[in-house]
């Protein structure tokens, strides 16, 4: 009977001992849910703020270059204007202790001569006094000859066929003066020291010949074409003139007027520079490097739309930085009828690049390779005038057929 009461108990019982079991499981797995679910809100809360973070650190990043950028420019500009400035005065140096050499060797020479031949003293001294008026001539000479490129150079703004006219009669003039010391040193051919002095006066007229003869550093003394010049360690080298289209001393370093030279180079053919003159070309960034640290350039861009209408603009100041630093471009301010907004504001103080040399901004992706060209990207491009054959030439919204790049020496 105990048994069968058991037995009656435990089949009751039991179904409700299962749901009861079956319950409390259940409620352990809601728990182990609700308990990984807040663990992933966590996470994502987490992830949010870490994100937060990474976008403030590549925005100080971003910052953090530009203010090196900005410093590296300034401190490229005082070491190159430093540079320049001790290099003029060691040459003044060098020439102020020529002149006291001279002017010492000079004394030497008339106090031999009032030695050597007191019995002959007065006339001497007037070959001497005929000496030195020579040489007072000459630096006369040299002082006219200064001027006169000088005005040369003023009157070349206003009309420049008035330049050559007044270059002629400048050389007609030099060669007219230069006659009258040669029959001073007839008269005094009959003392032997007093000839070797006016030979050297002679000697100092030719070098002042020579140097005015050398090859010009600038497009200054030419108005159009092509012509040599030669700079520093480089040499001489060709470049192309304008001074009708800018003014005085204005050299084109790009052009573009409908010719099929591919602007898609790699870094060394940039540095050098590439194309034709009469065509389209690039000077070379190591040109226009030298040029533009040497002294202050302005730059002047001259744009032809499609329709034949001309426009322009104008930076006040203009300069690359060595090949070390990228050939990192310098803009001043801008003024001109292209735009009201300036086309070339997004690529200050950028590095160039090429396909091969990838200096811009952009992530993961390079401006130079994907547009076929070399110029000063930053992500990527506002204008390049640089443009491979031509294709998409713009600025801003004007199609172009026709760009030139001019700098030009500032007053």
């Amino acid at each position: 009977m105990e048994q069968q009461c058991r037995s009656y108990t435990y089949s009751v019982v039991k179904p409700m001992l299962d749901y009861l079991r079956q319950v409390s499981e259940d409620l352990m797995e809601s728990e182990s849910k609700d308990r990984i679910i807040k663990d992933l809100r966590e996470k994502l809360v987490q992830q949010e703020i870490n994100e937060a973070l990474i976008k403030e650190l590549r925005s100080q990043i971003d910052f953090q270059k530009r203010i090196d950028s900005i410093l590296t420019d300034s401190n490229e500009k005082c070491k190159d204007e430093l540079a320049s400035k001790s290099a003029e005065l060691d040459r003044l140096n060098v020439e102020i202790k020529k002149l006291n050499s001279s002017l010492l060797d000079k004394d030497k020479e008339i106090a031999k001569i009032n030695i050597s031949d007191k019995s002959e003293l007065k006339e001497p001294k007037k070959n001497i006094q005929t000496t030195d008026n020579s040489l007072q001539f000459s630096e006369k000479l040299q002082s006219q000859i200064d001027l006169l490129k000088q005005q040369l150079f003023e009157e070349c703004k206003m009309n420049s066929a008035e330049k050559f006219n007044k270059l002629e009669n400048c050389e007609h003039e030099f060669k007219k003066i230069n006659s009258s010391p040669n029959k001073k040193d007839e008269s005094v051919a009959n003392n032997q020291k007093t000839v070797e002095l006016q030979t050297e006066a002679s000697q100092n007229k030719s070098e002042i010949i020579k140097l005015n003869n050398k090859i010009p550093s600038s497009c200054i003394p030419y108005v159009q074409g092509v012509h040599e010049i030669s700079f520093d360690d480089l040499g001489s080298f060709d470049v192309l003139c304008d001074s009708q289209l800018v003014g005085p001393g204005a050299i084109v370093i790009q052009q573009r007027v409908g010719g099929d030279e591919d602007f898609n180079r790699d870094w060394a053919t940039y540095r050098e520079g590439f194309g034709s003159m009469q065509s389209d070309f690039f000077l070379g960034l190591e040109k226009i490097h030298r040029l533009t640290s040497s002294r202050p350039h302005e730059l002047y861009v001259h744009l032809v739309a499609l329709n034949g209408t001309a426009y322009y603009a104008h930076y006040d100041d203009f300069q690359i930085a060595n090949e070390r630093n990228g050939y990192r471009l310098r803009l001043g301010k801008y003024n001109g009828n292209a735009s009201t907004d300036d086309c070339l504001r997004r690529h200050r103080s950028m590095k160039f690049s090429t396909y091969d040399r990838d200096n811009d901004v952009g992530y993961n992706y390079s401006c130079a390779l994907n547009n076929h060209s070399g110029w000063w990207f930053e992500h990527c491009y506002q204008c390049n005038l640089n443009v491979r054959n031509g294709r998409e030439l713009k600025w801003y919204s004007i199609d172009l057929k026709e760009v030139k790049m001019l700098i030009r020496p500032k007053q």
